[in-house]
């Protein structure tokens, strides 16, 4: 599966692109309706504070992180030595020296050893990876479950039968042509041509 969306939906309406406009924005709506449905359950069945895909890159950091010193500086602030290069972690601002942490807004690796060094050393700090009982959140709010289930939380309303459309008098009115084209010469190409 790719994670650009317009190949996805081209590739689920393949088979309803020869049908009539209103019965492929049906399928299409109804395509999109199970997704946000299933994505919706999904999100409220996670037994975690945040997403999985979140918890996955944090765990990936994680391994990263394994072999990095950390040394306090100040209160918030920390030295983290990864063996290339020098990290500067303020755990408070929620920052980093190369800006992952503030850009995502996911813990990258400097933070997740700053977070064990703190619970190791301190035994103080409630950063643990994907419990409910975070209180002062690594996270941006919105790799919350909460915010997943309110993102997909919207019905998609079906199109109604033609006969209830309330349409214009102008609009009714009037008389639409196709445009005058020329068709191509040769057969027809039914499918796309792949990208070089």
């Amino acid at each position: 599966m790719t994670t650009n969306i317009a190949e996805v939906l081209n590739n689920c309406i393949h088979k309803a692109q020869r049908l009539p406009t209103t019965v492929t924005m049906e399928f299409l709506r109804d395509v999109l309706h199970k997704w946000f449905n299933d994505r919706c359950k999904q999100a409220g069945k996670n037994p975690t504070y945040i997403g999985k895909a979140s918890i996955g890159h944090c765990n990936e950091r994680n391994e990263w992180s394994l072999t990095y010193h950390v040394y306090p500086i100040e209160l918030t602030g920390y030295l983290v030595k990864d063996g290339k290069h020098d990290g500067l972690v303020d755990i408070e601002q929620h920052t980093c020296t190369y800006r992952n942490w503030d850009l995502d807004q996911l813990p990258c690796d400097h933070a997740i050893a700053v977070a064990r060094y703190i619970v190791q050393f301190y035994n103080s700090y409630q950063f643990l990876i994907g419990t409910k009982t975070n209180f002062n959140s690594p996270y941006h709010e919105y790799y919350n479950t909460s915010w997943m289930q309110t993102a997909y939380a919207p019905a998609i309303n079906p199109v109604p039968h033609p006969s209830v459309w309330e349409v214009p008098n102008e609009v009714a009115s009037m008389i639409v042509l196709p445009p005058n084209s020329r068709k191509q010469a040769g057969r027809p190409k039914e499918t796309r041509i792949p990208s070089a």
